[in-house]
């Protein structure tokens, strides 16, 4: 329960997260998910402003092995790090507080941070999922679209925004667009969780046919 206790905290940003990470660290005898509380440790560490202890916590992280879907996208995380503000948005949405990373994500400094085509990539993929959940249907279209247009290699972040967008257009009746979509999330594959998507995806084309 420590690691999705501190989840939960970290979601919100609250500082008592650790305390939890370090008892499941400390007190859980296997390896599986290890990783993936030394990667929340870590995110923990950067948004308190805690370089040098994020430091020995990113070298643990990486020294790990990957031991289930969660250490695997750890490793993902890890592999490929995104701008913080966006660490930021992501945590925030997973807690369900949607107005608050709207406001990081409406932020100038936000947008100006975004330099790498993956940050800008991960900034309209976030939004669009932040804007779904929000009921801004057209807005997250079109943050969606935005993703795509920017998506190189095959990731969680691609197929979601093709499963996300691929929604919207079914629900505005635009079957033979929707499909195209949801077909684009089965030709993404090899990171975490991509069965889970591919799952949902299909369910989607079979309520369509």
């Amino acid at each position: 329960m420590d690691l999705v206790t501190g989840k939960a905290l970290l979601n919100k940003q609250d500082p008592t997260a650790s305390d939890h990470f370090y008892r499941y660290l400390n007190r859980y005898k296997g390896d599986n998910h290890k990783k993936a509380a030394f990667r929340y440790l870590y995110w923990h560490c950067a948004l308190a402003d805690l370089p040098a202890t994020g430091i020995e916590v990113l070298k643990q992280a990486r020294s790990l092995p990957v031991r289930s879907d969660m250490d695997q996208q750890a490793e993902e995380d890890l592999n490929k790090p995104i701008a913080l503000p966006l660490v930021r948005v992501g945590l925030l949405y997973d807690g369900g507080y949607d107005e608050q990373a709207l406001s990081i994500l409406d932020d100038p400094g936000t947008r100006a941070a975004m330099r790498s085509p993956s940050d800008r990539m991960a900034y309209y993929h976030r939004r669009g999922l932040v804007e779904f959940r929000m009921g801004r249907m057209q807005a997250a279209k079109g943050s969606f679209d935005k993703a795509l247009a920017l998506c190189t290699d095959k990731s969680y972040g691609c197929a979601q925004s093709w499963l996300f967008s691929g929604r919207i257009f079914a629900a505005e009746g635009n079957e033979k667009e929707a499909k195209r979509r949801f077909k684009k999330v089965l030709e993404q594959d090899g990171f975490a969780y991509f069965e889970s998507l591919h799952q949902k995806a299909r369910t989607r084309l079979e309520a369509l046919d």
